[in-house]
């Protein structure tokens, strides 16, 4: 099984700062093909504290949600990881 992106889920939910009540559908560039199985998973996976709290193998395990919706998480957490850095290097400059 190959991953585009090689750090968990639950790793970039910890890196990108994000509150754990921000919203999984607020992430940047995520759509709703994404989020639609996890909502439905047992128990719902809503914020980033409930993606944060699962393994990518637990993720996988999800209907629907395969390795390339988990890519597609996984990006939209980079992408906010990015938007958060370069606002904090604006407030600095």
């Amino acid at each position: 099984m190959s991953t585009l992106i090689r750090e968990s889920a639950a790793v970039l939910v910890a890196q990108s700062g994000l509150p754990d009540d921000h919203p999984i559908k607020a992430l940047p560039g995520l759509t709703w093909h994404a989020t639609k199985p996890l909502e439905k998973a047992n128990p719902p996976i809503i914020m980033v504290e409930d993606l944060a709290a699962r393994t990518d193998d637990e993720l996988l395990q999800i209907p629907q949600f395969g390795q390339r919706r988990l890519d597609m998480v996984k990006s939209a957490l980079l992408a906010a990881l990015t938007e958060i850095a370069e606002k904090r290097e604006q407030e600095h400059t």
